[in-house]
């Protein structure tokens, strides 16, 4: 089981550390929150929102359905963005060596459950920080259960880790 928040606070959220956690947030977010700023509208975890404003910000256009991936010099790790037509931006911070595959497929995954549930009007109109966290927080608690080993939703990350098993055995031998 990943990690998790387990109390709120005024700005931030309390986290409790649990087992493996390679995905280390994920959120939805609005290129402009009606004043020229981004603003992220649900957050799993509020500790990110400044890097993924300046992060939104630098970035004059982001296209709907278009995978986008940062790498590099974030010391969060890697962060992959997924928008979708009504303006609402997918986002998740990953470790960097996890799959970018299986965090695109984390994000179409909560693009899809998110228009086809019952939030997809209010998310579509959400304009302040952090005004829908709680309404999915428990969505967000799925994903990062379900995605957070990349090897059991990623076939190609499951073969990767197969082949380096092999290699090492025969290393060893």
């Amino acid at each position: 089981m990943a990690y998790r928040p387990v109390a709120q606070e005024a700005r931030g959220v309390i986290v409790e550390a649990r087992g493996v956690w390679n995905i280390r947030n994920v959120c939805i977010a609005r290129k402009d929150d009606g004043h020229g700023k981004p603003v992220i509208t649900a957050g799993w975890l509020a500790s990110h929102d400044t890097l993924l404003e300046q992060l939104l910000q630098s970035f004059p256009v982001i296209k709907p359905r278009k995978r986008y991936s940062v790498t590099g010099d974030i010391s969060s790790g890697s962060i992959h963005m997924l928008a979708d037509d009504d303006g609402r931006i997918y986002i998740t911070i990953t470790k960097s060596d996890y799959s970018h595959t299986a965090a695109h497929l984390l994000l179409e995954e909560l693009y899809r459950r998110v228009i086809e549930g019952p939030h997809n009007k209010s998310s579509r109109n959400a304009q302040t920080i952090h005004e829908l966290s709680n309404q999915f927080m428990g969505l967000f608690d799925n994903l990062v259960d379900k995605y957070d080993d990349a090897a059991a939703v990623d076939p190609m990350t499951r073969v990767a880790e197969q082949l380096e098993l092999v290699e090492s055995r025969m290393q060893q031998n």
